[in-house]
């Protein structure tokens, strides 16, 4: 086991190779034909960093909130808010309840 964090991505990829074995091949080409097809049907992505940095977020980052946390428009950066609160596509428009749970 390595303890020093240096090296080159070649020596991560060997690692994980030697892990977890090599990938297919196929999946490389797949996956760039799953994400093409996806962009041509027009289906988007859902905003994930909610809380990427955790606290004292901005505008000027990823973060949907602020702080974290989600208990008013106060508490979302301007990405937060066209994600969440958007009239027409924000999660607060297009979300429904969970059923069959």
């Amino acid at each position: 086991m390595r303890l020093s964090l240096g090296g080159t991505i070649d020596d991560v990829e060997q690692t994980l190779t030697e892990r977890y074995a090599a990938p297919p091949a196929w999946r490389r080409w797949v996956t760039i034909a799953a994400v093409a097809v996806v962009a041509v049907v027009g289906l988007g992505w859902l905003a994930w960093a909610w809380d990427d940095p955790a606290s004292a977020a901005d505008d000027t980052w990823f973060a949907l909130s602020k702080n974290g946390k989600y208990d008013s428009t106060a508490d979302l950066t301007l990405f937060g808010k066209a994600v969440v609160e958007d009239a027409t596509y924000g999660l607060l428009k297009l979300a429904k309840p969970a059923t069959g749970i």
